[in-house]
């Protein structure tokens, strides 16, 4: 009975260790499965902790690129601002190119005006100073002839009283170049008013380039000699001159003539103008300033 027991009992261990072993053989694979699961879990999770180690520098890294970036950003809008203003800047200038390439052609316009008004005005005063040339009245008689004064405006009738110029000597024309003016006008110290027939009275007259050359007046005739006229009409204005005071003429080359010389002053009548009349010897007068002497020289009224 013990060894129908003994028998029994060691076939059921036989039995169950037979079945442990599988049991452990199954436990034992499955936990090599796992050990197995267990490394390649922990070399995933060593590469994890790598992978978010260099995750974590890249976010470290990236907090910095995201610093730059908006700092970048920064610098990005104010450079287009920056542009925007220089557009603006550019499309003014731009438009000041346009307008000023009108502005050259306008001026490049006005330049050649310029340039042939000034060739016209070189011409006028080129024909001016050929005009000068010829002129022999100068610009200070000129200006006294525009300033004469209104004599008969001051109580003055005397008609000889005015500017007359050199018209003719011997009935011929004389040249522009060879006229001269005389003047007849009161003097400021003769409180006297002039007038045509009293006799004597006396001014002052300029004479071609002479100023202020006294002079007697008288109302009659005159034949060498003066013949008074005091009836007040038919009569000649005669006007008695120092020749020593005037350059060119000396009446005292002949024996017993005096220094003065006489112009006459005719009235003008239906047919004639009022004139003066110079009559002069050819001996009297120096042929350098007078050329072609005084010879019946004859004056008519310019003021």
């Amino acid at each position: 009975m013990k060894k129908l027991l003994l028998l029994s009992l060691l076939v059921l261990l036989g039995c169950s260790k037979e079945d442990n072993t599988e049991l452990i053989d199954s436990y034992t694979s499955q936990i090599s499965s796992l050990n197995s699961q267990l490394s390649q879990l922990n070399s995933q999770l060593t590469q994890s902790q790598s992978q978010i180690s260099s995750l974590q520098s890249q976010v470290n890294s990236i907090s910095g690129l995201e610093a730059n970036i908006s700092a970048l950003n920064s610098q990005i809008t104010d450079y287009q601002s920056q542009v925007t203003s220089l557009q603006s800047q550019i499309s003014e200038l731009n438009t000041l190119v346009s307008e000023n390439s009108n502005l050259q052609a306008t001026i490049d316009s006005l330049n050649a005006q310029i340039t042939s008004k000034n060739e016209l005005i070189s011409s006028l005063q080129a024909q001016i100073a050929s005009l000068e040339n010829s002129q022999t009245t100068n610009t200070t008689t000129t200006t006294t002839n525009d300033d004469w004064p209104d004599y008969e405006a001051q109580g003055h009738s005397m008609k000889s009283i005015g500017i007359w110029t050199l018209y003719s000597i011997r009935g011929n024309p004389v040249s522009q170049a060879k006229q001269f003016d005389v003047k007849i006008y009161p003097s400021p110290n003769n409180p006297n008013k002039l007038n045509d027939t009293t006799t004597p009275q006396s001014g002052l007259m300029d004479f071609n380039g002479t100023t202020g050359l006294g002079f007697q007046y008288s109302y009659g005739s005159y034949n060498g000699n003066i013949n008074v006229n005091t009836s007040g009409s038919g009569g000649t204005g005669i006007i008695r001159v120092d020749s020593s005071e005037i350059e060119g003429i000396d009446t005292t080359v002949f024996s017993n003539a005096t220094k003065y010389f006489y112009i006459l002053y005719h009235f003008a009548t239906e047919s004639e103008a009022e004139k003066l009349v110079v009559n002069l010897n050819i001996n009297t007068t120096d042929e350098s300033i007078y050329p072609d002497t005084l010879i019946n020289a004859v004056f008519y009224r310019t003021k």
